[in-house]
């Protein structure tokens, strides 16, 4: 009786395991497909391969990072100057070898989305404005999209669609 009962508790599981398996595989789908568009997004009318595109948001999200107030530091209301990255850690951050970061970050500062600063890289003026930032709010509206897909097709779980701000 025991064994009967065993089996068909094995029987039932085997077809959840079989869909849980199928949404895994959409979900890795949709994210896989998510990120590729996005790594075409990013490579922009300059055509950044993936190593640049890694190396300028790293430098990116590195410099307001390092810049941002550490608890018990007091704010002023006014957004923190940025401050650059060194070679050194835009390499361990991306874990590029650091040749291929220092080739990288040469046509990055020649393309002008980067520049050098005393005390490593930062990024230029132009790397926030017009068609970047039209970018970057499209990218915003795409999360927003597969998000909801992601909700929709039950694959995480929410009390309703996420809404753009």
């Amino acid at each position: 009786m025991a064994e009967l009962l065993g089996l068909a508790c094995q029987s039932r599981l085997k077809p959840a395991q079989h869909r849980l398996a199928d949404r895994n595989e959409l979900a890795r789908f949709l994210l896989g497909r998510h990120f590729l568009e996005e790594i075409h997004m990013l490579s922009g009318p300059q055509q950044l391969d993936p190593a640049m595109i890694l190396i300028a948001e790293t430098v990116a999200i590195g410099t307001m990072e390092r810049s941002m107030p550490r608890a018990g530091q007091r704010q002023d209301g006014q957004l923190p100057r940025p401050r650059p990255m060194s070679r050194r850690a835009i390499a361990l951050a991306t874990g590029l070898p650091r040749e291929t970061v220092r080739r990288r970050l040469a046509r990055l500062v020649e393309i002008g989305l980067l520049k050098e600063e005393q005390g490593g890289i930062a990024c230029a003026e132009s790397f926030m404005r017009g068609d970047r930032a039209e970018m970057l709010a499209e990218m915003l509206a795409r999360h927003v999209s597969l998000t909801n897909q992601l909700i929709a097709e039950g694959l995480i779980e929410s009390d309703g669609p996420v809404r753009e701000a």
